[in-house]
């Protein structure tokens, strides 16, 4: 079942909705890995240059 009730067997306009669904899926995943990657940068610079662990 797709999210707007249509079954999967459901031709035409479903497989549009479908790939919209995914692309949404795919944007939201990007923009969470991007704020993922900046909490990081931002949790490593507040390390003292001293005690980094990871180098």
């Amino acid at each position: 079942m797709y999210l707007d009730g249509q079954s999967a067997n459901t031709k035409g306009d479903s497989l549009e909705n479908y790939q919209k669904y995914n692309e949404k899926i795919v944007r939201i995943s990007l923009q969470h890995a991007i704020r993922v990657f900046k909490l990081i940068s931002e949790w490593q610079n507040q390390i003292p240059k001293g005690s980094r662990i990871l180098e």
